[in-house]
């Protein structure tokens, strides 16, 4: 039994285009899932949410809008709580997600966007949105080719 809630996200219409979204689309049966037991629906995820990251980094979104949109993604769908013999079930995964979850933990997790005193948010282990973004930015640089090989 996979222990992973699904929550509703948005698509981008580009996100159809994609060689992984197309290549899942032809790998799935008539009851929706794919020849490795994997649901659809959390692959679609995991690409969306790996395009919300390369369109940050690339400007297309604003910074409010993508952590609406990413939101808890690593954490909502369970991914963190996964036993072992469901892990196997993602090994084709496993880089972008660990990628998704130093992203949650070192940025997203960490960001504050009202009004604040940088001294005090600094003091409390928070960041700025403009530092979440250059922190999601090193990431993807330093991780460029996995990104490359989901939305190729």
């Amino acid at each position: 039994m996979m222990l992973i809630m699904q929550i509703p996200i948005k698509t981008h219409a580009h996100l159809q285009d994609t060689h992984m979204y197309q290549e899942l689309q032809m790998m799935t049966e008539p009851h929706g899932y794919p020849s490795n037991n994997l649901p659809v629906k959390i692959i679609n995820d995991i690409i969306y949410a790996t395009q919300l990251v390369e369109d940050l980094v690339l400007g297309k979104i604003k910074i409010v809008d993508f952590l609406k949109s990413y939101n808890n993604f690593y954490y909502w769908l369970g991914f963190d709580e996964l036993p072992q013999s469901e892990k196997i079930k993602f090994l084709n995964y496993l880089n972008i997600l660990s990628i998704h979850k130093e992203i949650q933990d070192k940025t997203v997790n960490r960001v504050y966007t009202d009004c604040f005193d940088i001294d005090k948010l600094h003091s409390l282990g928070r960041i700025t949105t403009n530092e979440c973004i250059n922190g999601i930015k090193k990431i993807y640089q330093k991780n460029k080719l996995e990104f490359d090989n989901i939305l190729k």
